[in-house]
């Protein structure tokens, strides 16, 4: 009887054990840990916050704002320059020699002014191109062109025809004088070469 008793306890106790399981606690995943906020202080600097104290307005951290700004410019121009400069400087000359009448060189000096001078055919008759010289220097080669003009505004480019003059001027002075000995071309067009020009005359007012 003590044996049956016996074994029945064993029964029991075998049947009491749970057997190991492969499921092990916990079930749910771990959390994150939390932040926790800390409170403003009143400082200007604040611990934990990323932003410098200075900075522009250029994009630093994810979520910043960027605004891309496409500007479109189209220019266009149906202007066209077809001035014509008709005038030639290369050409715009006129050259010649001047001589003296032998019959008034008992009336001039060595040292007498003279001038060489283009006066256009039309229009004013200020001189466009004007040489000075010396009576000692007769007979004389002379070239008139823009380097000889008198002014910018009147240049010997700008004419067509003009007339290639010499006067002797016992005073040096540019204006026609009484007793002036003087001598003239026809008229020639700019470009003329070889004109010749002899002082014969005397003018008489």
């Amino acid at each position: 009887m003590k044996r049956l008793a016996l074994f029945a306890l064993v029964v029991t106790a075998g049947c009491a054990t749970v057997p190991p399981t492969n499921v092990h606690q916990p079930m749910s995943a771990r959390p994150s840990p939390r932040m926790e906020a800390t409170g403003g202080n009143g400082a200007i600097y604040q611990a934990g916050v990323g932003r410098p104290l200075f900075e522009d307005r250029r994009a630093r951290y994810v979520g910043d704002t960027i605004t891309v700004k496409i500007t479109e410019s189209t220019t266009a121009s149906t202007k066209s320059n077809n001035k014509l400069d008709k005038s030639n400087t290369a050409t715009a000359s006129v050259t010649g020699v001047v001589k003296l009448s032998p019959s008034l060189l008992n009336q001039v000096k060595p040292d007498d002014t003279l001038f060489v001078f283009a006066r256009s055919t039309e229009g004013s008759r200020m001189p466009l191109a004007i040489l000075r010289k010396r009576v000692k220097d007769l007979p004389i080669q002379f070239t008139l062109d823009d380097s000889t003009a008198m002014s910018p505004a009147g240049s010997l480019s700008k004419a067509d025809r003009v007339v290639v003059g010499a006067r002797i001027s016992k005073t040096g002075n540019a204006m026609p004088e009484k007793g002036d000995l003087a001598g003239s071309s026809a008229p020639v067009a700019v470009g003329a070469r070889d004109v010749a020009i002899v002082i014969k005359d005397i003018v008489k007012q």
